[in-house]
């Protein structure tokens, strides 16, 4: 069925100093409301984008291991 998803709040944080986006999308999905903590590392060669619905501690530590 219908779904949607709207992105919101994020803030900048980082880490050994490149920087992460960390943000919350709500999805809507068959009448359910989801809280989707993202978040989006930006390192020289790479980026990646995690979402979860992890709490943004846990995914601070994914973030720091992807070293």
């Amino acid at each position: 069925m219908a779904s949607h998803a709207n992105n919101s709040e994020y803030q900048i944080e980082y880490i050994d100093g490149n920087p992460v986006v960390l943000g919350t999308r709500s999805l809507n999905w068959n009448g359910t409301e989801y809280t989707i903590n993202t978040l989006n590392l930006f390192q020289a060669r790479d980026s990646y984008y995690i979402q979860s619905m992890l709490a943004y501690e846990e995914l601070m530590k994914i973030a720091r291991s992807l070293k």
